[in-house]
């Protein structure tokens, strides 16, 4: 018998069509097959891999945004799923590692958007899956180049293993197909041993499974402004409470709704918040505690410069800090 195990996202399942546009994707072939690497080294070793032979080290790097690329061919308008395996090689303290697009159009302006992105990790993580996806410009490309960029530091080194940029549409996708995937990733076996009484025909027993909770951490941001207002019963809430085991207040904690005039603060809001979640067996984690987008910053705010602006930061997230501490 499979129980599934974790939440996986659909996307995840639909990287391994086929039809995948990388060239020697899982580096098996002679590395200058179509890979480069700009301003940097790139080995290929058979001592460490995630599947198949080989893999690519990428080393000696000048700038946080050289690393290993491809230039692919795409269709405008079309979406693509991107998939990759990475490896620390060291550890940096603001570590991150995350698949970029870049489009070059006729006229030679440039776009850089993000496919894919991984925080946090560290080499003794091992081989992590970086999964994504973007949707092509809807307009005639000059040249189009996938390329992995790591850092904030060119100090980080990693390796990179089965990378893989596919198309989906509706007809790459069958339900046989998605059940077989989902059959594969997101289950695994268990043994059941069961010990019955003497007399009793094992052909005759049933066994039921009923699953009561969700060990893989499966969350959603939360609307105060619903969730707190409907605390008898409301859908939106009941809702959340089903499905959901980890929770983030989507605008409650952030300053602009704490603190929207200068010393007119409202904490009530986001504490309601995290009482009820907490209340119905969900985990809760904070927001930012402070965000530099100027359309999200308060007018009073943007006012501030120099040493005052420096103090209300550090005295608001302090405040916050310990306002939520041990919730």
């Amino acid at each position: 018998m499979k129980l599934p195990l974790t939440a996986c996202l659909l996307a995840s399942l639909l990287g391994l069509a086929v039809g995948n546009l990388i060239v020697n994707g899982g580096f098996e072939s002679p590395l200058t097959d179509r890979w480069e690497c700009s301003r940097c080294q790139m080995q290929v070793t058979s001592s460490d891999k995630h599947s198949g032979s080989h893999s690519v080290q990428i080393t000696n790097r000048f700038k946080y945004f050289d690393g290993l690329a491809q230039t692919i061919h795409v269709t405008p308008g079309q979406y693509y799923h991107v998939s990759a395996w990475v490896k620390f090689l060291n550890d940096h303290p603001k570590q991150n590692i995350g698949i970029h697009m870049e489009f070059t159009f006729p006229d030679g302006k440039h776009e850089y958007p993000s496919a894919a992105l991984h925080n946090l990790a560290v080499s003794s993580d091992g081989w992590f899956h970086l999964v994504g996806g973007f949707t092509a410009p809807d307009t005639a490309l000059q040249k189009s180049r996938l390329y992995f960029q790591s850092g904030p530091s060119e100090q980080v080194k990693y390796a990179v293993d089965d990378v893989s940029v596919v198309p989906q549409t509706n007809q790459n996708v069958s339900r046989a197909y998605l059940d077989q995937m989902i059959d594969k990733q997101r289950k695994s076996n268990i043994k059941i041993q069961v010990h019955t009484a003497s007399g009793i025909n094992l052909a005759d027993v049933q066994i039921h499974v009923l699953q009561k909770k969700k060990l893989f951490p499966f969350g959603t941001a939360v609307r105060g402004s619903k969730y707190n207002y409907n605390v008898a019963g409301g859908r939106y809430g009941d809702f959340i409470h089903k499905h959901f085991n980890w929770a983030v207040p989507e605008n409650s904690l952030k300053w602009p709704a704490i603190e929207p005039t200068r010393g007119k603060k409202n904490f009530q809001r986001p504490l309601d918040m995290i009482h009820r979640l907490k209340s119905q067996g969900l985990k809760v984690r904070g927001h930012n505690l402070v965000w530099s987008v100027p359309k999200y910053v308060q007018g009073w705010v943007k006012q501030l410069n120099g040493g005052e602006l420096r103090r209300v930061v550090q005295d608001h997230i302090q405040e916050v800090m310990n306002v939520t501490h041990g919730l």
